[in-house]
């Protein structure tokens, strides 16, 4: 006795043709990343760990991407600066007041 197929319902061969949610833009993405980072710098007095940046980006849902992203344009405009600090023997991240 042969056996029966099942019936996939729902996906054919262009469905990945169909608009299905509309994302936000990455600028406003990146946007809001880096208003986040600057908030968080500025509530940790101004100078933040890199493992604390990390860490606290984990918790609050932000992708590694994303963070590098927007740390990348605060550096570039020169909103934050990035140093070596030897007393934590790590890199830190200051706020630079505008």
């Amino acid at each position: 006795m042969p056996k029966r197929r099942k019936k996939s319902e729902g996906v054919d061969i262009l469905s990945f043709l169909s608009p299905s949610q509309e994302r936000a833009p990455r600028s406003e993405l990146t946007g809001s990343c880096k208003a986040r980072i600057v908030a968080f710098i500025s509530k940790q007095g101004g100078v933040v760990r890199k493992s604390e940046l990390y860490s606290w980006a984990l918790r609050d849902g932000l992708t590694p991407a994303q963070l590098y992203k927007a740390l990348s344009e605060l550096l570039r405009d020169k909103h934050v600066t990035r140093a070596f600090d030897e007393a934590s023997e790590e890199v830190v991240y200051t706020l630079v007041s505008s």
